[in-house]
């Protein structure tokens, strides 16, 4: 072996990390794919949280919990995600309706017993 083959294959050594050099190609495969799919999960909770869940403790948990249902059970495509999305801001604008008809009633319960008080 010539000193250039020797370098050329020591340097493709180096190029990877020794634990990743002793895995099989499909063993490593199948882990970038599992990274890939958490870096889309991380993106996708971070974009409807960014968007939607913005201090609200329980919608954040909604959609973590969307999210991973989401890339377990569908095909990633376009259309998904604005099924997903459309799924989200609806449960926002539930939440944010039930809220407000619990105040307005609150707030006429305060309403009549201060006319009952007079």
């Amino acid at each position: 072996m010539n000193s250039a083959t020797a370098k050329s294959q020591a340097s493709k050594r180096s190029a990877v990390p020794s634990h990743l050099s002793r895995m099989s190609e499909a063993r490593r495969t199948k882990l970038e794919e599992i990274q890939k799919r958490e870096q889309l999960k991380g993106m996708l909770i971070s974009k409807f949280r960014n968007k939607y869940g913005q201090g609200d403790g329980s919608l954040q948990a909604y959609i973590d919990n969307e999210v991973l249902r989401f890339l377990n059970s569908n095909r990633l495509t376009e259309t998904n995600l604005k099924s997903l999305d459309e799924k989200i801001q609806l449960e926002k604008y539930t939440r944010e309706k039930k809220e407000a008809i619990l105040a307005a009633k609150k707030n006429n319960e305060d309403t009549k017993s201060v006319v009952s008080e007079i």
